[in-house]
């Protein structure tokens, strides 16, 4: 049994390997990312056992291990084409960076755990989980559910949002299916709010580094999970739980496997890498200038697949995490399908990456609306300015997409 499935493991490769004019169709396409964030469009034959083949863009068919890769994105550049919008959800944020969209259940009064204790969740391909409220980040309720969890990081005391947008600092005690149990800052008791006017909880719970072993699998829905083993082929691809992911109807099932079809994955980041991507939205960010044009606000926007959307002129700082080594992203000029064609040679801007000894510039117009921008970060900031170049702010929107911060988290 064991040689047939290294039978079919190989099947792929010498399916290909025997049909070199069909090399568009024989496997996924794909983009590794290499620790210098380079990127390297393939196709993707496979993924197991910590290594990859895939054809290089010479048709030559390729194996590399995992550990020396940084991220597998399939697909398109970014993970925009999802099947629904995940704003449009729930979504649970853990304080190691995973996230889950769905749906926020009731407790679950038949197990073991202290009632208030843990977040009950459901996902719709890995079902019922349950998470202890020190390992939780945040949790929001749709619409826009992730832009109320992006200040998470940082907090000096838990926050909940209500519904009426109001929000209120303190140490949340416990939530149960009823009610939400609060001491607010300096005050001497608890309070308890119903549970069906909290919007969204942030708790100031401490970040909690990954392990440098797995996979970190994003889905097409926007849920980022981690997988102590992944596999992928062409069609299909499996994964397995860690166990602080206890399905919430077994407590104590020590692993959970959760079998996938291949297009519900976005991305996959090699943790055994040493090295980890960040989104850069996800970072704590403010405006330090700008932020108006003509006298009208034109705040920075995340818009729903996770791209970051600006009005020139602005200037943003970003809080980084220990051990950031680099930044990059895609530029583009954000002009709508509306704006006449006469009018897109006005669009003109100046981007300046500056993370502490080294900057980069790159500059936006009609005649090069795309460009990558990048940076060596050596300091605890990322300072980027949306400047209008040579015919003023009219029409300098940009898009930046795919913006990732590269942490190193263990020495390479």
């Amino acid at each position: 049994m064991k040689r047939l499935s290294h039978l079919r493991w190989l099947a792929p490769l010498l399916l290909a390997a025997l049909a070199p004019t069909s090399w568009g169709q024989a496997g996924l396409p794909a983009k590794l990312t290499h620790p210098d964030l380079t990127r390297e469009a393939v196709q993707l034959v496979g993924l197991r056992d910590g290594r990859l083949s895939y054809f290089d863009s010479n048709r030559a068919l390729r194996e590399a291990d995992a550990k020396d890769l940084v991220e597998l994105r399939l697909g398109g550049d970014s993970p925009s084409e999802v099947d629904m919008n995940p704003q449009q959800r729930a979504v649970l944020m853990l304080a190691d960076g995973q996230r889950f969209y769905g749906r926020w259940l009731q407790s679950g009064r038949d197990t073991q755990e202290e009632e208030g204790t843990g977040i009950a969740w459901e996902h719709a391909t890995m079902g019922r989980l349950r998470v202890p409220l020190d390992r939780v980040a945040g949790i929001a309720q749709p619409p826009n559910a992730a832009d109320l969890l992006a200040g998470q990081a940082g907090l000096a005391s838990d926050v909940v949002v209500l519904t009426n947008g109001d929000r209120v600092g303190g140490f949340v005690e416990s939530i149960t299916d009823e009610q939400l149990r609060l001491l607010p800052d300096g005050a001497d008791a608890a309070v308890a709010l119903p549970r069906d006017r909290v919007r969204a909880v942030l708790l100031a719970n401490p970040p909690i580094p990954l392990p440098s072993v797995g996979y970190l699998v994003t889905l097409r829905d926007g849920t980022r999970v981690r997988a102590q083993t992944f596999t992928l082929t062409r069609d299909a691809a499996e994964l397995t739980l860690p166990t602080d992911l206890r399905p919430d109807s077994q407590p104590g099932e020590a692993v959970e496997t959760v079998q996938l079809a291949a297009d519900q994955i976005t991305a996959v980041a090699m943790l055994d890498s040493g090295l980890r991507l960040i989104d850069l939205t996800s970072l704590p960010r403010e405006v330090t200038d700008g932020g108006e044009v003509f006298g009208l606000p034109a705040a920075p926007v995340v818009e729903p697949e996770g791209s970051l959307w600006l009005h020139a002129p602005v200037e943003l700082v970003f809080r980084l995490p220990p051990g950031a080594v680099r930044f990059a992203a895609d530029a583009e000029l954000a002009l709508d399908d509306d704006v006449p064609a006469a009018a897109r040679p006005l669009a003109d801007v100046n981007i300046t990456a500056d993370g502490g000894d080294a900057a980069s510039q790159v500059t936006l117009d009609a005649d090069h609306p795309r460009e990558r921008l990048g940076t060596s970060l050596t300091t605890d900031i990322l300072r980027l300015h949306i400047d209008p170049a040579a015919r003023g702010p009219i029409l300098d929107r940009v898009r930046l997409r795919n913006a990732r911060v590269l942490v190193q988290t263990t020495a390479r």
